[in-house]
């Protein structure tokens, strides 16, 4: 009876330990898959945030030239046919 009981309990432990290793190789391998998929999502986000980054530079630009006196004088040329005086009118 004492070598059934220690054959049991050396199985036990046996297969007690192998679920135990197979768990943790699931779960190390979905953190794995988990931090591929976050790295993804970083690169996509980090791309978003250059293309705005681009954008809020291209407004930028474009806020500070229509609040420029350059563009008041331009926008008087070509959309109204006015000039300075002593220019000749193209319109």
């Amino acid at each position: 009876m004492k070598e059934k009981t220690l054959k049991f309990w050396l199985y036990f432990i046996v297969c007690s330990a192998l679920v135990l290793v197979v768990g943790l190789f699931v779960l190390v391998a979905f953190q794995i898959v988990q931090i591929k998929s976050l790295s993804r999502e970083k690169t996509q986000a980090q791309a978003k945030l250059n293309d705005l980054a681009e954008s809020e530079a291209y407004y930028d630009n474009a806020n500070s030239y229509v609040q420029s006196n350059e563009f008041v004088e331009d926008y008087a040329r070509e959309a109204l046919g006015l000039g300075k005086d002593g220019e000749e009118n193209y319109n």
